[in-house]
């Protein structure tokens, strides 16, 4: 912000990308469920991954609930 102008100062035009974020607390109630989801959809998404690539991707908390929301198109 050096020069002085504001992120999303820009005049609002049809066609523009614009990008929201939005909070959502979540409560994990299956880990395990969980983590092989966000395993698949990896997998899914990087057809020549591994199993061992994809868990090493979604490790933490973040990755899958990230990787998830995601391929649902809710990033």
């Amino acid at each position: 912000m050096s020069d002085g102008k504001l992120t999303g100062d820009e005049p609002l035009a049809d066609g523009m990308r614009v990008f929201v974020r939005l909070r959502r607390d979540c409560t994990v109630t299956d880990a395990d469920r969980l983590l092989a989801t966000a395993c698949r959809i990896y997998r899914e998404q990087n057809p020549d991954a591994t199993d061992a690539d994809a868990a090493a991707f979604v490790t933490g908390a973040a990755d899958p609930l990230c990787t998830v929301l995601e391929a649902a198109g809710r990033e």
